[in-house]
């Protein structure tokens, strides 16, 4: 009897050497879990922030040219005051232009790769296509919409290019 419970006293090598071996894929399992998470989360954040840049950027956009008089290639058709908008160095710019003197505003900054106007072809009028690209931390989105330009229903003049021209009604 005193020989049983002398052996009942503790555990066996094998058992502790079992219950690390548990202990230790449990763990690691647990923290597999938790850093794949943490990095999804981050490239999801970063990629909502991406968004957020490109979609105000597509929202002032679309005010902007909504309601132009006139939009041209080059900037030497339209007159005394006129406006363009472009990316430069990651930020979208609207430069002011009034005779000789012109305004440069900073509207976003930061994430935005590229800008390009086009205007839509085949029978529909008074359409521009724009296509705004965005890229952070290796994370890249792009959005292309079409402005409708209210006060130019006929306009199917050729565009192509990272800048637009445009005048306002003041």
């Amino acid at each position: 009897m005193k020989k049983l419970q002398f052996n009942r006293r503790g555990i066996t090598l094998v058992e502790l050497l079992i219950a690390l071996a548990i202990f230790g894929i449990v763990t690691q399992t647990i923290y597999s879990i938790f850093f794949v998470g943490n990095k999804s989360y981050n490239m999801s954040k970063n990629k909502g922030f991406i968004q957020q840049d490109v979609r105000i950027a597509a929202d002032f956009i679309n005010r902007e040219l909504r309601i132009v008089k006139d939009i041209a290639k080059d900037q030497n058709v339209l007159g005394e005051k006129y406006y363009s908008l472009s990316v430069e160095e990651g930020k979208l710019v609207k430069t002011t232009f009034n005779g000789e003197i012109s305004e440069v505003s900073i509207l976003l900054s930061g994430t935005l790769n590229g800008i390009k106007f086009n205007y839509v072809h085949g029978d529909v009028k008074g359409i521009i296509t724009v296509m705004i690209e965005a890229e952070e931390n290796g994370e890249a989105y792009s959005l292309k919409f079409n402005v409708l330009l209210e006060n130019l229903p006929r306009y199917d003049n050729p565009i192509d290019q990272n800048i637009i021209y445009y005048s306002k009604y003041e």
